[in-house]
């Protein structure tokens, strides 16, 4: 027997005595009941809790991948400024190296020049 007011099973002899006012009925049909309000909880939990909680997950996953490629696509861009920037600098210093040996040899020749006439003169003196 199933008391269904006190919504447990109950021998024959506590349905006479101590459930005698309480509706009682067979207790495979309660089993059955239960199990159908089981079945109809669990499934509002997975409509209700579950899904979204998968649907979360999925998400913060999808997030996470992006955060990620994101990242890397930044490192990327950053390694190739800096190569660029690297080259750039280093054609920058090769120009002004060159410069500074061409007015350095400027200079030189010059003075040289300078130094020839200065002799030149001392000499004519």
């Amino acid at each position: 027997l199933y008391c269904a007011n006190c919504e447990k099973a109950i021998c024959m002899k506590c349905g006479l005595v101590d459930h005698q006012d309480c509706r009682k009925g067979h207790l495979d049909q309660a089993s059955e009941e239960k199990g159908v309000e089981v079945n109809r909880l669990i499934a509002q939990v997975e409509k209700e809790v579950v899904a979204p909680l998968k649907r979360a997950i999925l998400q913060s996953e999808a997030d996470r991948r992006l955060v990620v490629d994101s990242s890397e696509k930044a490192k990327e861009d950053v390694m190739t400024f800096f190569q660029e920037y690297v080259q750039l600098l280093e054609r920058r210093k090769r120009q002004l190296v060159e410069e500074l040996h061409e007015h350095a040899q400027f200079q030189s020749r010059a003075l040289e020049q300078r130094s020839k006439r200065a002799k030149a003169d001392l000499h004519l003196a």
